[in-house]
């Protein structure tokens, strides 16, 4: 595996986890095309990248503890309940790790996470007795 941008390569030949147990939305950017675009040295590489229902699209990582990075810099993870997430974000914040502003609990699924520096933010949905992220909807509205 390599990454590059702050997205996870794997050769195209290489049988992944994302291969064998595809998550709902699962597709994979094509490295010759984006080289072809960019100049990014991915030729002969593939990238997952999940879509959900929102139409939102972000890159998905760690093949065995499978993590979603939104808002640039915060991953969080695929397979979890709602307050696992969001453990596992108030510990990148507190550590300093991100630029996030606001780490909010909406409702018995939903977390809330907002960047004041970019102004960026977003409403990450889960189903708790599935463990799983449902769907992620940007929303960029706090002051």
């Amino acid at each position: 595996m390599l990454c590059c941008g702050g997205m996870s390569w794997y050769r195209k030949e290489y049988e992944s986890r994302f291969d064998q147990f595809p998550p709902d939305g699962l597709f994979f950017l094509d490295g010759n095309v984006i080289e072809r675009q960019t100049k990014a040295f991915v030729w002969g590489m593939k990238s997952p990248m999940l879509t959900f229902p929102s139409g939102e699209v972000y890159p998905v990582w760690d093949e065995y503890r499978p993590q979603v990075q939104v808002l640039t810099t915060v991953d969080v993870p695929l397979s979890a309940t709602r307050d696992q997430a969001y453990a596992q974000v108030m510990g990148i914040a507190h550590l300093g790790l991100t630029n996030l502003t606001a780490i909010e609990l909406w409702g018995p699924d939903r977390l809330y996470l907002y960047a004041k520096l970019t102004d960026e933010g977003c409403l990450l949905v889960y189903d708790n007795e599935a463990r799983r992220l449902l769907n992620v909807l940007t929303a960029a509205f706090r002051e």
